[in-house]
């Protein structure tokens, strides 16, 4: 609260750990997260698991917090998990997701996500959207394949510009306008 200087600390939200079938926190560190228009934070992916001895496995959940009632909804999985992706809010409240390693936990070349996908959010400031798959990132047609958190940027034309950090990572999303329409450009 800026008026009183107080703050109150929020747990993240709860999630069945499918290796001990128990309500544990989310390990959203390495998340993707934005603000939505309405003030809502979206949080897309962060860490199924990891240790020293295997490589880092992508948890596949994505979250909205609603600060106004200091609650998290559980939004739909995405098809994929995503640890370091980018989320990108565009123009008209819906949000770009990209990149990120998956859940299979393999190298740095075959576990990526290349789903490009986009989520929808309810109206409810508690209710459940969307997610959908929009492209493969590599596939014929397709953007490239890229790196974890590419630098994603909305231009005043609408289009979200992809900016690095790879130099493969250098393209645009065209507007998606009211569909999941998916093009492109180099």
């Amino acid at each position: 609260d800026p008026v009183t200087k107080q703050s109150t600390e929020v747990d993240p939200p709860l999630w069945r750990d499918p290796a001990t079938n128990e309500l544990v926190p989310a390990n959203i560190w390495c998340a993707g997260q934005t603000l939505l228009a309405d003030g809502r934070v979206l949080v897309a992916g962060g860490n199924l698991a990891f240790s020293s001895t295997k490589d880092w496995q992508g948890l596949n959940k994505v979250y909205t917090f609603n600060p106004f009632n200091e609650t998290w909804t559980e939004q739909p999985d995405m098809r994929h998990g995503r640890w370091y992706p980018t989320t990108t809010t565009l123009p008209d409240g819906r949000v770009l997701i990209m990149s990120g390693r998956d859940e299979t936990g393999g190298d740095y070349a075959t576990s990526r996500n290349k789903d490009i996908e986009l989520f929808t959010p309810s109206s409810n400031m508690d209710g459940r959207g969307s997610v959908s798959l929009l492209a493969e990132r590599g596939q014929s047609g397709m953007p490239p394949d890229g790196a974890y958190y590419p630098h994603v940027f909305v231009m005043p034309s609408g289009r979200a510009m992809v900016a690095g950090p790879e130099p493969y990572d250098s393209w645009f999303v065209n507007p998606l306008g009211s569909g999941t329409s998916f093009s492109w450009k180099d």
